[in-house]
């Protein structure tokens, strides 16, 4: 989790051009006035991002980035909507054809969660999916619209639940293991809940308690879109090349669409 948090945020501040310098379990970064007004962060420009809760502590003018953080949840809002519409020269022959990125965020919830962002790249002339964007924050496009371009044939919205469509897909082949352990999980917790009160002896709570355990347990995965932006590309991303921006997170509240209704 360290580790990915820590690569997340050293590319977050490359793609702004923003100096930082490592520290033990921080990064020493000086912040843009831009930047600093798009995090709400009203203290000194040069500050301590963490992802250590040790190091948050002992450092007071530390900003912490862990799962659920509220540092963490302010970056991911300044990357939706990152570009709206944008190319990649290329010395290809031919037109520049338009694609649409989506970018998906996966909470698994159960005992043992985690988080991840999912690009989702759709082909807004036959519809089809290119796959997954390797390296999110990578992106070096040039704003505007391309010449020559192919015309676009799908809706935004088509390619809305074209991507939908794919991270069902990615969730059927994903979460198969993990949702089996999860409910393996819940029944040993259940189990031993069970052997609990009956050797209390009190069995006034334990039903209550059960459906606690069961509601606040039971494997699912929240589905919400972050953004998204229109680019040209002469040679979109390949479907092999697959990755996520991925970090282990704890259970949170629930109050997103379930998997089948992203969005």
């Amino acid at each position: 989790m360290d580790v990915q948090i820590k690569d997340f945020l050293q590319q977050y501040l490359d793609r702004h051009n923003l100096g930082w310098q490592g520290r033990e379990k921080a990064l020493e970064v000086e912040l843009s006035s831009e930047l600093a007004q798009l995090l709400a962060w009203q203290e000194s420009p040069r500050v301590l991002w963490t992802w250590d809760l040790d190091t948050a502590l002992d450092n007071p003018q530390a900003w912490l980035f862990a799962p659920k953080s509220q540092g963490l949840e302010r970056l991911l809002g300044t990357i939706n909507g990152f570009i709206t519409c944008c190319h990649f020269p290329s010395s290809d022959r031919g037109p520049f054809r338009p694609h649409f990125l989506w970018l998906f965020h996966l909470c698994y919830q159960a005992r043992q969660s985690w988080e991840e962002i999912l690009p989702v790249v759709v082909d807004m002339v036959d519809g089809s999916i290119s796959g997954q964007l390797e390296h999110l924050l990578d992106l070096d496009g040039r704003p505007g619209t391309p010449l020559p371009r192919e015309k676009r044939r799908l809706s935004f919205r088509r390619a809305y639940w074209q991507g939908c469509n794919y991270v069902k897909q990615y969730l059927r082949e994903r979460s198969k293991p993990w949702a089996q352990r999860a409910r393996e999980d819940l029944k040993q917790r259940l189990d031993d809940l069970e052997t609990y009160f009956a050797e209390l002896g009190e069995e006034g709570e334990k039903q209550t308690r059960l459906e606690e355990e069961s509601l606040r347990f039971s494997p699912q995965v929240l589905v919400s879109l972050r953004g998204g932006a229109l680019i040209y590309w002469k040679n979109a991303p390949r479907p092999s090349a697959l990755a996520a921006c991925e970090f282990p997170a704890p259970p949170s509240q629930r109050g997103e669409g379930p998997a089948d209704a992203p969005g």
